[in-house]
């Protein structure tokens, strides 16, 4: 085994895709700490920049002590569900332990064997992971290609269906065509789950979502608290029936402890600010544009996001870049294959509404020359 272990490490590193842990702090006014250096952060989620600013109480409790459904139910879920509830106009609102968590509980509880999950072809890990194990057909489409998925669900009639989309695409940065995907699913019968993590906090009204801003009600949408919200969590939004099956079947849900009450109310903190930030939201959404226009990138304000990917190609030259420009005071990282598909190794870029547009024109104008001089 340790022969093996060996080998798989060296292929790795040939292929330029070891992957290392590095220290890093997050600081106010969109910077961070790495390995002692103070660099722009355009690495992290923190959309907002709520995660290097939010206050605990020290009189909060830090553990649960056992899962929800035992003794770990503190009032703070109730208090939060209850706020998440009204702020997408839904009727119910089920608290995970991370987005993980919720994927790879929620899907296996809503699907079985001799069940199909039809999903876009870039959904996120959790969401492959969440399929395997509900043991359904997997079928995929084309990357946000509506066209595709009616063909699939066209092949899929009489089957109990379940189809899975991102609202914005954590590696691309692009939206998913919602409208058209939910009409779909209503004329085909189909189950439609989106998630969110990417987009709470930061689209629609207070926050809530894409799917909010549009209009699109999906059977079940998850959310993120590890990005815009600055703390660390998942939930589900969904009716009242869904919300009682995930309780009774999400294996995650029922047999994870819950989340610190300490966090939990943090958290509260965090969805009432976020809901308030209308002004950070535009200036999130203007920060993206800069410095997509900065990098010569197509400015689509229908399908572009916060999240901003520059497509490098090739393993080696990705990181090399990365490193150049952490040198030159930006983080930013490569993302590498299996993460994303083959040869399309990227700097992945991530503003936040705290950045101030000076330092992005700068970070683009860096990007550039390094570019002249590694490629």
């Amino acid at each position: 085994m340790s022969d093996r272990i060996a080998e798989l490490a060296a292929q790795r590193i040939a292929d330029a895709a070891e992957r290392t842990l590095r220290t890093s702090q997050l600081l106010v006014a969109g910077k961070i700490l790495v390995a002692g250096k103070e660099l722009l952060n355009l690495a992290a989620n923190d959309y907002l920049g709520l995660a290097a600013t939010l206050a605990h109480s020290e009189t909060d409790g830090w553990g649960s002590g056992a899962a929800r459904l035992v003794s770990g139910n503190d009032p703070a879920f109730d208090k939060l569900e209850s706020t998440l509830t009204d702020l997408h106009d839904a009727e119910s609102a089920l608290i995970f332990g991370s987005g993980y968590l919720a994927n790879t509980g929620l899907i296996p509880a809503l699907v079985g064997k001799g069940d199909v999950v039809i999903s876009d072809r870039l959904v996120h890990a959790s969401i492959l992971d969440g399929i395997a194990l509900s043991r359904a057909r997997h079928l995929r489409y084309r990357h946000c290609d509506a066209a595709h998925l009616e063909k699939r669900l066209q092949a899929s009639r009489g089957q109990r269906c379940l189809v899975i989309t991102e609202s914005v695409f954590s590696m691309d940065g692009d939206r998913a065509p919602l409208a058209e995907i939910a009409t779909l699913c209503q004329s085909y019968g189909a189950m439609l789950h989106v998630d969110e993590a990417h987009s709470v906090g930061c689209f629609g009204p207070g926050g809530a979502g894409l799917c909010r801003a549009l209009g699109v009600v999906p059977d079940t949408m998850l959310g993120t608290f590890g990005k815009a919200y600055g703390t660390y969590g998942a939930f589900v939004i969904s009716n009242r029936a869904m919300r009682s099956q995930l309780v009774n079947c999400a294996r995650s849900f029922i047999y994870n402890t819950g989340l610190p009450p300490a966090l939990v109310r943090a958290t509260q903190a965090a969805v009432e600010a976020v809901s308030g930030a209308d002004a950070a939201r535009v200036r999130l959404h203007e920060n993206a544009r800069l410095l997509r226009g900065a990098l010569g990138l197509p400015l689509d304000s229908e399908r572009s996001s916060q999240i901003v990917p520059y497509v490098v190609g090739d393993n080696a030259r990705c990181l090399a870049l990365a490193a150049a420009l952490h040198d030159r005071g930006i983080a930013a990282i490569a993302i590498r294959p299996p993460t994303v598909p083959a040869s399309s190794a990227r700097i992945r870029f991530t503003v936040q509404s705290g950045h101030a547009p000076a330092d992005l024109q700068e970070a683009a104008a860096q990007l550039r020359e390094v570019c002249s001089e590694l490629m």
